[in-house]
């Protein structure tokens, strides 16, 4: 009786505290990612701002989401991420938005951006 109840207590605890984890910010604070949300090509406007923890001078990746044509084996993705540059935050614009300058690449409006921190 007793180890049933020591097995359900460790079991209990365990859940708990798996679930504050779950709604821990350790993802946004080691990764930064957002999308371009409009584009020239010398400037670009993110949907990553102040909220998400971005500064001017941050230099994030660009990636883009290709899907593989013709058959894709069983079990495997049909979408690639492929780097195509780099854009430095220029300025905030607010909480969700920033402008940035293109870097490198040729970058695209739903481009993906992301900052390892």
């Amino acid at each position: 009786m007793k180890i049933r109840f020591l097995r359900v207590l460790v079991l209990g605890t365990a859940i708990l505290w798996l679930a504050g984890c779950a709604n821990s910010p350790f993802y946004h604070g080691q990764i930064m990612r957002g999308q371009v949300v409009q584009s020239t090509a010398s400037d670009v406007v993110v949907c990553v701002g102040k909220l998400d923890g971005a500064e001017p001078g941050q230099l994030l990746s660009v990636y883009r989401v290709v899907f593989a044509e013709g058959v894709v084996e069983e079990g495997a993705s049909n979408v690639r991420r492929v780097p195509v540059g780099k854009v430095k935050i220029v300025n905030i614009i607010d909480d969700h938005f920033a402008k940035a300058r293109v870097i490198e690449g040729d970058i695209a409006k739903n481009d993906i951006v992301e900052l390892q921190k």
